[in-house]
């Protein structure tokens, strides 16, 4: 039975910084997956002995509220815990927290599990991982569906490359927080992220090109989209802190 609540811990080096010097977008995502994983491989359930069952989890939306970034040298304690199966999808919270015990970050992320080959959604089966909520944790924010612009314009495109890739074969999902930081219109100089939606619609694969859009929506949050000549790559929502370099 895994543990209700996972921790773990980690530094923020040199080559985790942004060029504000504070803790890189990606690089939330990218401690998000190793927290996650090693939640789970601390019961057993290793990323090979789940590919070796015919199952592999895939991210499919992640909600960020982001009271601060991290800075160069701080320890991060992240906590992790399963929330509910809700309909194919496996919802999990975490929380980022500083050496003194402040909330730095909270996030809601949804999971499917899927066959690592076609790739086809396996319905869940918690009698496989045998996942306890957590009783009494939450946060204060959920894994929102984008609701992409219809007419935006077009602000670059993205050359999927093999740095970009995971193990899984596809673009990784933290590579996704760069690109909103690199095509945010404007630019990301003094810009600070309050709430932060992802939705990964479709894989992106060796070779294939993303068109970026970008624009507002009613509400004035930025709204960055990315598809390929054949499908949606993903859609996210930005709310920036106070109307920080609005």
């Amino acid at each position: 039975m895994l543990l209700p609540v996972y921790t773990c811990d980690f530094d923020i080096t040199s080559y985790e910084l942004d060029a504000q010097m504070r803790l890189r977008l990606s690089s939330v995502l990218r401690f998000m997956q190793e927290a996650a994983g090693r939640h789970l491989e601390s019961r057993g359930l290793t990323y090979e002995y789940m590919r070796q069952n015919g199952v592999v989890f895939l991210l499919t939306r992640v909600g960020l509220k982001i009271t601060r970034l991290p800075a160069w040298h701080e320890c991060v304690t992240v906590q992790t815990w399963f929330v509910r199966i809700e309909g194919a999808q496996f919802v999990r919270e975490m929380r980022f927290c500083d050496a003194g015990g402040e909330t730095l970050i909270e996030a809601q992320t949804l999971w499917i599990t899927a066959d690592p080959q076609s790739h086809r959604i396996i319905r869940p089966d918690n009698n496989f991982f045998k996942m306890q909520p957590a009783e009494g944790e939450k946060v204060d924010i959920t894994a929102e569906r984008v609701a992409v612009l219809k007419q935006a314009p077009c602000v670059g495109r993205k050359e999927v490359r093999y740095s970009d890739l995971d193990c899984n074969r596809h673009l990784n999902n933290a590579v996704y927080a760069d690109l909103i930081c690199d095509f945010f219109p404007g630019g990301f100089f003094g810009r600070e992220i309050d709430r932060l939606s992802i939705d990964f619609f479709g894989e992106a694969l060796l070779g294939e090109i993303i068109e970026i859009t970008a624009g507002e929506d009613a509400r004035g949050r930025v709204v960055v989209s990315g598809n390929t000549d054949t499908h949606r790559c993903f859609g996210a929502c930005v709310e920036l802190r106070d109307g920080l370099g609005k």
